[in-house]
């Protein structure tokens, strides 16, 4: 830490750095703003694979048969459970209670 308080302190303290830092920092963000409205949304995973690879096959297949619907549904059954299997364990509000 030294080395930045003693070196590269008057460095930066000169006016002639702080106005490069702050030039080249805005054309930082003008590129990001830039880029920011040329961005678009999805990714070919085509282009990720070699060309002679099987997955390009696959990934355009994939895409020309399953695109109409992309997610995927999930449902969970419980498994079945008779009444008396409710009452044994104490799921039924309903049981025989004699006094």
């Amino acid at each position: 830490m030294t080395y930045f308080r003693d070196n590269m302190a008057p460095i930066l303290n000169w006016w002639p750095v702080k106005v490069i830092v702050v030039v080249v920092f805005a054309c930082y963000v003008a590129g990001a703003c830039y880029g920011i409205t040329r961005i678009e949304e999805g990714l070919e995973r085509r282009k990720l694979s070699r060309a002679d690879s099987y997955s390009v096959e696959f990934y355009d297949r994939e895409d020309f048969y399953f695109r109409e619907f992309p997610y995927r549904i999930q449902v969970k059954v419980r498994p079945h459970r008779t009444r008396s299997a409710a009452a044994d364990c104490g799921l039924c509000p309903l049981r025989n209670v004699t006094f």
